[in-house]
């Protein structure tokens, strides 16, 4: 939706201002200045596509980038992302936007400018970063980020600190830098409106007319500062002189820096091709727990390619499988915008939802492109089913023409949509019934239809509240095709809800909110049974759900039972001791095995997925 109105005959300010505005455009800024740029894992996510790293690096500053250099990565964005022809709308829009006088003025001095709605939604995303993230907002550069941690006595009279340093490095080897056609150095200094350099003189025997002739064209300032590079000269008296002669150019230690950028030409070290171990790499599959192991070795060339292959799994997994909904496409992306509230809803007893292994929170880290065009996706951390898993669910409701299915964890609603997706389309019949209840009435917590469109007057899917008490809305249905979903986290089940709202199939859920065994044993006393059942919470109570799920015949006899996390993590396959999930998971694999009820194969999808099916 963006490329229309670039193109659109208005001033290339008004232009801007409305791309600012355009809901798509905007998700797509906050959601990349949430994102953590320079781990190692976002790297690895787009180790095929660098120049498209390299525009989200800078995008998650966007908010101090200037004009010009917003409409530069766009433009990169959408040739990346579409090709050539979706990028010539935004380099014409570059062109006239760096002929206007304030095209250098960072975003946020626009923020007055846009309307009403669009300011709050940017300004409210910046007073996030302001404490998750102060970087992003007060960057001292955009290739540079600093983190730290303090604490200190009372009196102060001890202080203990760490602090540290990531900066990020682009380095290409390229051609005829200086024609004016390669807007290498053009996308940098342009949007600076000058360029302040240190060349040596032998350089600039042979390039000085050149450098002085290329930024001259594209209408840049240039000042250059010719110095010697002799080895005899590389004292601190020469450094002295350079910094004299930076100090008389008026640059200062403030900004950007002189060389943003870097272009060698010639033939890279091949010790540098080597695989740094990724010490810090975050385990969730055993293929992340092998290439961990793998490049503990020092013999890093004889096991690059295998962790290439390796890394590349779950990459080829996603592209020939069906790709998923629009709805599922956003619900991917809600939930990477509320990851870094998890940790502060913890803190407030609103949720017990956080990652083990002191990671803190839930953050998402991007593994395929589809940015401008909305179909970004994330490494799901474990709560959330990835496309892959969703496919799979999806042909198991088709292949096994499932009509009733129970899923057992909603989180922020994935695998709830993606089954009632799947689900048939036979009308269904709504019957609204509105009586005072309590929450957690009869030990089976409240439920809510969502047949109910959410408002801001209701909680999701028709739960609301009136003169103090809450409403119980239920929908009866009388067709077939419907997902029952249980959460035990109302904010949870109210996110979920509010991602359902805009999808078709919406009349298809119904969820309920309150402790696993309660509303099992709630739905087993009204006669329910199900075609198909998902289960995805807590490990440790694994086994007991499933073995209320056969007690009780909510599992019908010929129906399937799919369990995720069954390999939770690999870690069975280290020999040492199991997490306290990992001890539940593996309780779960071997009460399996001993049941003769049930048949079961577990598939080494994600970390692990195990179906089994209730024989007898």
């Amino acid at each position: 939706m963006a490329s229309p109105i670039v193109q659109e005959s208005t001033s290339p300010e008004e232009r801007l201002l409305k791309l600012l505005s355009e809901p798509s455009v905007q998700s797509m800024l906050t959601t990349v200045s949430r994102l953590p740029v320079f781990s190692k894992e976002m790297a690895l996510a787009f180790k095929d596509d660098l120049d498209l790293l390299l525009a989200l690096k800078q995008l998650k500053y966007f908010w101090n980038l200037p004009q010009s250099q917003l409409a530069i990565l766009l433009e990169v964005m959408a040739r990346q992302l579409e090709g050539p022809s979706q990028a010539a709308p935004f380099q014409e829009f570059l062109r006239v936007l760096t002929q206007t006088p304030n095209h250098a003025k960072n975003i946020k001095h626009l923020n007055d400018q846009l309307p009403a709605e669009v300011k709050a939604e940017y300004l409210r995303n910046a007073e996030y970063l302001e404490t998750a993230d102060a970087h992003a907002v007060y960057p001292t550069s955009i290739y540079r980020q600093c983190d730290g941690f303090t604490l200190a006595t009372k009196d102060a009279s001890t202080i203990e600190a760490v602090m540290s340093t990531t900066l990020t490095t682009t380095i290409k080897i390229a051609r005829k830098v200086l024609e004016p056609s390669n807007h290498l150095l053009y996308n940098i200094y342009k949007p600076l409106g000058r360029c302040v350099a240190v060349v040596d003189d032998k350089v600039d025997a042979i390039y000085g007319k050149e450098l002085d002739a290329y930024f001259a064209d594209h209408g840049i300032e240039f000042k250059k500062i010719v110095s010697s590079g002799n080895e005899a000269d590389k004292d601190i008296r020469d450094v002295e002189r350079i910094l004299v002669s930076l100090k008389k150019a008026g640059q200062g230690r403030q900004g950007r820096g002189v060389e943003e950028h870097c272009t060698e030409v010639g033939l890279a070290d091949p010790q540098s091709n080597k695989i740094a171990p990724p010490e810090d790499r975050f385990v969730v599959t055993p293929t992340d727990l092998m290439i961990t192991t793998l490049t503990k070795t020092q013999d890093m060339a004889a096991v690059g390619e295998v962790v290439r292959m390796l890394d590349g799994v779950d990459g080829m997994v996603v592209k020939y499988s069906t790709q998923p909904s629009e709805a599922l496409r956003n619900i991917s992306v809600q939930t990477a915008k509320t990851n870094p509230n998890w940790a502060e809803m913890e803190k407030k007893g609103a949720t017990s939802r956080l990652l083990e292994a002191g990671r803190g929170v839930i953050w998402p880290l991007c593994t395929l492109k589809q940015l401008v065009a909305g179909c970004l996706q994330f490494w799901e951390a474990e709560m959330i089913s990835g496309q892959a898993e969703g496919q799979l669910l999806q042909l198991l409701v088709k292949f096994g023409r499932v009509k009733k299915v129970l899923d057992i964890g909603t989180f922020t609603g994935y695998s709830s949509l993606a089954m009632a997706e799947a689900l048939p389309e036979e009308p269904l019949t709504t019957v609204l019934i509105s009586l005072p209840c309590t929450v957690g009435l009869a030990g089976s917590g409240w439920v809510m239809s969502s047949l109910l469109r959410p408002t801001s007057d209701h909680y999701p899917s028709g739960r609301s509240r009136s003169g103090g008490r809450d409403q119980l809305a239920k929908s009866c249905c009388s067709g077939d095709g419907r997902v029952v979903t249980l959460e035990r986290q109302e904010e949870a089940a109210k996110m979920a809800a509010e991602n359902w709202a805009s999808s078709p199939h919406v009349g298809k859920i119904e969820s309920r909110v309150g402790e696993a065994q309660a509303l099992l044993q709630a739905l087993a006393s009204q006669g329910e049974s199900f075609d198909l059942v998902f289960l995805d919470v807590d490990k440790p109570g694994y086994f007991a759900l499933y073995q209320t799920l056969m007690e009780t015949g909510l599992l019908r006899v010929g129906g399937l039972l799919a369990v995720d996390n069954t390999m939770y993590k690999g870690e069975e396959l280290t020999g040492e001791r199991l997490s306290v999930n990992g001890e539940g998971a593996r309780a779960l694999n071997a009460g399996l095995l001993a049941d003769d009820r049930v048949l079961q194969v577990m598939l080494p999808l994600r970390d692990g997925l195990t179906l089994a099916f209730r024989q007898h």
